[in-house]
């Protein structure tokens, strides 16, 4: 895969800090750009980030791998995660339009946006090693497929609750199909 360029706004809530940085993640866990954002009010700021493929640093981005984001305040915060995901196509180098959000507490132990009946999110484990019935069972809506991110591989594999031997760890990462 090539560079690929990122341009969007940054979106906070209305009680919410607009943070000063967004952060490429590659698949596992490299930092493979940081961009700054320019605030354009209190609650909205933009940014373009340029995202190194593998050839370019080492842990990113490979045609048909995903890229996550984080919105940091200052260079040394942890970050917190956003609800977008992306996932590499193309071989060129490419320009997307991507607007970041922070991800909100589904529930006590889940993070990401469940919209209507049918919809598919990106949802975040964000409580401790628990077995993956344990943990799905948390979500508020029945599910039809559930893809989660096998961090040994870097690729998603669909799972069901019975699924044995899953054990999830905090920042695990899941693409839900909602009935």
């Amino acid at each position: 895969m090539s560079e690929v360029i990122f341009v969007g706004l940054v979106l906070t809530e209305t009680s919410g800090t607009l943070p000063d940085y967004v952060r490429a993640v590659g698949p596992w866990g490299a930092a493979c750009g940081t961009a700054v954002v320019t605030g354009l009010s209190d609650y909205v700021g933009s940014y373009v980030l340029r995202v190194a493929s593998s050839q370019q640093k080492r842990g990113c981005v490979e045609s048909g791998e995903f890229i996550q984001f984080l919105l940091l305040n200052g260079r040394v915060d942890d970050g917190s995660w956003a609800d977008q995901v992306w996932i590499s196509v193309r071989d060129t180098t490419t320009v997307q339009s991507l607007n970041l959000r922070s991800a909100v507490n589904l529930t006590d132990r889940w993070l990401g946006r469940v919209g209507t009946d049918g919809a598919a999110s990106w949802v975040r484990w964000a409580g401790g090693s628990v077995p993956l019935a344990v943990a799905l069972a948390e979500l508020p809506l029945p599910m039809s497929a559930v893809y989660y991110l096998d961090p040994a591989s870097g690729k998603f594999v669909e799972v069901m609750p019975s699924t044995p031997d899953v054990v999830l760890t905090a920042g695990d990462l899941f693409f839900v199909q909602f009935r």
